[in-house]
């Protein structure tokens, strides 16, 4: 053993996790949830609050300033008109969720394809 090295003991623990519940889909149902509501702004009914404890209000409303400021500041760096400002923050909003929706629906028609190779395969 080289010196100044000390080797400590290990202590090994049972642990039984059958009876513990597997929570990691969670995080992924609020993340998704998240990002439909304040980036993309579907107003589809999302389990936001059932999801997260953030005040969806406020999160679309702290979404809207930073991406107005970001267009003033470093795209246009010129002050922009409220409701133009809104106009094209909904703009992104709704190209996003155009974007969105075909990479779920090129999602889906991929997984559907690999199914139906792997059942002509087998």
């Amino acid at each position: 053993m080289a010196s100044g090295t000390k080797k400590y003991p290990t202590t090994k623990v049972k642990i039984n996790t059958k009876k513990y519940q597997d929570h990691t889909q969670d995080s992924q149902k609020a993340m998704t949830s998240y990002v439909d509501s304040v980036f993309l702004n579907k107003q589809d009914g999302s389990s936001y609050d059932k999801l997260l404890t953030n005040k969806l209000e406020d999160e679309q409303v702290s979404y809207r300033n930073v991406a107005r400021d970001f267009l003033e500041t470093r795209a246009f760096n010129n002050t922009i008109a409220d409701e133009t400002a809104e106009n094209m923050v909904k703009q992104i909003q709704d190209v996003n969720n155009k974007k969105d929706l075909l990479s779920m629906q090129s999602n889906q028609q991929h997984q559907q394809l690999l199914k139906s190779q792997l059942h002509q395969h087998w």
